[in-house]
């Protein structure tokens, strides 16, 4: 599988979730908040994937990164790590 086919699956299923919670508009917000994030801070992108870091604490990195994100955005982001 290619990366675009990864996120493809990746965008289809957390779509599905935000339909089925009646969250579109606000899920979509706070993806773009998201896509922001990681593409104004390479270094962390780069921690995120290394492993200087369990998976655990990568979460919790997360948690504390977005505090004020819906957590089933943060739980299937996090999924993906």
């Amino acid at each position: 599988c290619s990366m675009k086919e990864i996120a493809s699956r990746y965008a289809t299923a957390l779509y599905s979730l935000a339909s089925d919670t009646n969250n579109v508009v606000s899920w979509q917000d706070q993806c773009k908040v998201l896509n922001k994030i990681l593409n104004e801070n390479y270094g962390f992108v780069v921690l995120l994937n290394s492993d200087f870091l369990t998976k655990e604490e990568r979460i919790e990195l997360l948690n504390k990164t977005l505090s004020s994100f819906d957590k089933e955005i943060i739980l299937t982001f996090s999924s993906s790590l």
